[in-house]
């Protein structure tokens, strides 16, 4: 009983911004927690939690690709990353953002929802110039998380 409880408050936390996984270690829940600036992984069978970046300005969302996280963060207006091996400083992919919010990504770019001008954006994974993909609309206000079909 103790396993199951441990995993819902877990689970409970990871909701604070949707995400998608196209790497990291199999079998493990990362998630943002707005309340103590932090990015975490814990196992899904349990086990301790590893701190991945500290110090975030209300983080919003995740997304692993490969070896590394990306998070958005409301506070400053970036998406950051970071290795999920943690101790890592993150560093920002893309400045200068209104409201970011959940974040999702694909083998060459980056997606999230902007609440502060209410649109939908993205740019190449490594960084780099950003592309409005829906402007500011009837169907965007409020857009908190998005998600990349196959």
């Amino acid at each position: 009983m103790r396993g199951l409880i441990r995993r819902a408050a877990v689970a409970s936390d990871a909701l604070a911004g949707a995400g998608q996984s196209l790497g990291g270690a199999p079998g493990h829940l990362y998630w943002a927690n707005a309340n103590n600036g932090t990015i975490a992984a814990v196992p899904l069978a349990g086990g301790t939690v590893t701190r991945l970046a500290d110090l975030v300005d209300a983080p919003y969302g995740v997304a692993v690709i490969g070896d590394r996280i990306i998070w958005a963060n409301q506070g400053d207006g970036t998406i950051d990353e970071a290795p999920l091996t943690g101790g890592g400083r993150p560093d920002t992919l893309i400045h200068g953002q209104d409201f970011p919010a959940g974040v999702a990504v694909d083998s060459g770019h980056i997606y999230w929802a902007d609440q502060g001008d209410n649109t939908i954006d993205e740019a190449p994974l490594a960084g780099g110039a950003v592309t409005t993909l829906v402007p500011e609309s009837p169907g965007s206000p409020g857009a908190t998380g998005v998600a990349v079909g196959p």
